[in-house]
């Protein structure tokens, strides 16, 4: 038996659990329920409240994962919500590198950690790879990529960026917001974590 890789406009079809199972239904049914019957409880369910999990989310996080050849997929509310997920893992001290053209939002929550909990950062020309390497330290923890840079569509070579990071053992994170995974894998170049704002 021959394991065919599946082209991309097939993943948006065929890449993920994609039937209702209750219905039969071949489009993801919208769920609007906040809550759901606790036929159980206080044992777990898949579902209980939409805050914790809601099939058309989770239908979305499994269509997202596929597209990306990610494991996993877990949506936000926004991306400035999935963008401090990510950021608020790091810890006192930790020192984070960024490009200094990165989205607005991500350069002010960056800085508001750094003076309310200590989290260190470097903005670097993130076209110039030298730049990155001379921003390491023994505290960093993380390169932050954004490329096309939004809104000015500045370039940073992912390849070495991952390089770098991995001869470093430092975490990887791009936001992939302006080019999608339709035109930019980011994982399958070895960055770790992808983000983008749907």
């Amino acid at each position: 038996m021959y394991k065919v890789q599946m082209e991309f406009d097939t993943k948006l079809i065929h890449g993920y659990k994609y039937v209702d199972p209750v219905t039969g239904a071949t489009s993801i049914p919208k769920y609007q329920a906040s809550t759901f019957q606790q036929l159980n409880f206080p044992n777990n369910q898949s579902y209980s409240y939409s805050r914790f999990g809601n099939p058309t989310v989770e239908y979305l996080e499994n269509a997202l994962a596929a597209l990306e050849n990610a494991k996993y997929g877990v949506c936000l509310s926004s991306g400035i919500a999935a963008i401090s997920s990510v950021l608020l893992t790091l810890h006192s001290g930790d020192h984070i590198v960024l490009g200094n053209n990165v989205y607005g939002g991500t350069k002010q929550l960056v800085e508001e950690l750094n003076e309310r909990y200590g989290v260190n950062f470097t903005c670097v020309d993130e076209t110039n790879i030298d730049s990155w390497k001379k921003a390491i330290n023994s505290r960093t923890k993380l390169l932050y990529i954004e490329t096309p840079s939004n809104p000015l569509l500045s370039i940073t070579d992912i390849k070495e960026i991952v390089k770098l990071a991995k001869d470093k053992k430092i975490l990887t994170v791009a936001d992939n917001t302006f080019m999608k995974q339709y035109y930019q894998n980011q994982l399958s170049l070895g960055i770790d974590i992808v983000i983008k704002s749907c």
